[in-house]
């Protein structure tokens, strides 16, 4: 069964049927308690802004400092709400961050993972506690929401990037956000949308979909689940697990220095000398190491059309 008509099928049999309630998260459903936010519908949220000139098809450009403002704009709307809240990153659910953007060409993809790997790490740098799973089966996860008793996670559902004419990476990337909300509903923790909230004042208003232990139950429902998992599994790549450089408390200018060592290696390691790579691998270096000595108000640049040739060298390098 192809991955549109597992998908169209759960969501006509299962998922549009669900109970929404359009409520206040904090004065009339979680109050003080714990509550989660996926870190890549953070990731999500930041990327997918069509003013973000980052992972985008027609350009080279990797706008990264709008991307962090937008991420700690979102961390604010909780922070100064005082909210008890936490981060949890499942490497498992990559994949919507990877291939909900504008195409899945391997230039955004890479754009896209190099920015959530950053994002990720930024997050950590912000005071918020942040954990990460490799799936929501993982063992570790289980032990976690044992312990922490979360009321709820607030995450996306994908909906927005499902579209009739979105390709088979895009669609399978949905099916296992799918499968994600059935998990964390059928163990308890009630799922909110993040895409759909709303700040209002003292107030966070959005969609709560109510956790239900009887989904379990439902064999049918069950059976297409796992369909909707493995054929997933099978289609997405499997997540590039990489150990980021440094911790968060490393200075960034040590991180940065790491990095350009690691890139270094890895670049004389695996290309044969070029004088046009070369060339280029150099001014990257160069400026990795400038930046961080570079004000915010330097930065700021008009956007610079590149020639085609050298763009397109820029997309294959």
């Amino acid at each position: 069964m192809a991955a549109r008509e597992i998908l169209d099928k759960l969501d006509s049999s299962w998922y549009s049927k669900l109970h929404l309630r359009w409520m206040d998260l904090l004065g009339d459903y979680v109050g003080n308690e714990l509550f989660l936010i996926d870190g890549d519908a953070i990731c999500q949220h930041a990327l997918n802004d069509p003013l973000l000139a980052l992972g985008k098809s027609q350009e080279c450009s990797f706008q990264l400092l709008h991307a962090v403002w937008s991420v700690e704009k979102i961390i604010s709307e909780f922070v100064r709400r005082r909210c008890n809240f936490e981060i949890v990153f499942f490497e498992r659910n990559e994949h919507l961050t990877l291939y909900g953007g504008d195409d899945t060409s391997p230039f955004v993809v890479s754009s896209r993972r190099l920015a959530r790997t950053i994002l990720k790490i930024h997050l950590q740098r912000l005071g918020v506690v942040v954990t990460t799973f490799e799936s929501p089966v993982d063992k570790n996860w289980t032990l976690f929401t044992d312990s922490k008793q979360p009321m709820c996670m607030l995450c996306n559902d994908g909906s927005q990037f499902a579209t009739v004419d979105c390709g088979d990476l895009t669609t399978n990337a949905v099916l296992l956000q799918r499968h994600f909300i059935f998990t964390m509903l059928s163990n308890g923790v009630a799922v909110v949308s993040l895409e759909s909230a709303e700040f209002r004042g003292s107030k966070i208003i959005s969609f709560v979909y109510e956790q239900n232990l009887l989904l379990k139950t439902q064999k049918k429902l069950v059976e297409l689940m796992i369909k909707c998992e493995e054929n997933a599994l099978q289609f997405l790549p499997k997540p590039q697990h990489q150990d980021p450089v440094g911790s968060p408390t490393t200075p960034p200018t040590q991180v940065i220095e790491m990095w350009a060592q690691t890139a270094a290696d890895e670049y004389f390691q695996s290309n044969a000398p070029d004088t046009t790579n070369d060339a280029l691998f150099a001014v990257f270096l160069l400026h990795l190491i400038v930046l961080p000595y570079v004000s915010i108000g330097d930065r700021s640049q008009k956007p610079v059309r590149l020639h085609p040739k050298l763009e397109s060298k820029l997309r294959d390098y």
